[in-house]
């Protein structure tokens, strides 16, 4: 998403009308510099969005959303197991309605450390790091 959507979205019509219209541009402008900084505000995040609903690619936001969630629970907790099992099967499991699509040996260690109950935090940051990479 970051090398990919994210230089998309920051040239576009939705992006730059948003600018002009409802925040100081200083302010806005570090989200062209910063994917961190887009994503960790809620005005720029619901913006960003918009703009990957238009190019259908919404599903890698909010797997992301997922995992900020998975990753704020107490580690190796029942609850962040069940959580992990959520995330895999409404974003990895094939056919999923908002399927994120990975290496298949991504996939596969992730479901493999759910199976045996090795879920901690780190669970899903090979796959994050492919979405967030994606497009290169």
């Amino acid at each position: 998403m970051e090398n990919d959507q994210f230089p998309r979205f920051r040239r576009s019509e939705l992006y730059l009308n948003f600018l002009e219209k409802l925040l100081p541009r200083s302010y806005a402008e570090r989200w062209t510099t910063s994917f961190e900084a887009l994503l960790g505000n809620h005005v720029g995040r619901h913006h960003f969005r918009l703009f990957l609903r238009g190019i259908h690619a919404e599903e890698n936001l909010r797997f992301w959303e997922a995992v900020v969630e998975f990753r704020g629970m107490k580690n190796k907790s029942a609850a962040q197991l069940t959580a992990g099992k959520s995330c895999l099967n409404t974003f990895l499991a094939e056919g999923a309605n908002n399927e994120v699509f990975l290496p298949f040996g991504v996939r596969q260690v992730i479901e493999r450390k759910i199976q045996e109950k090795d879920v901690d935090i780190t669970l899903f940051d090979e796959a994050i790091k492919h979405v967030e990479q994606a497009g290169d």
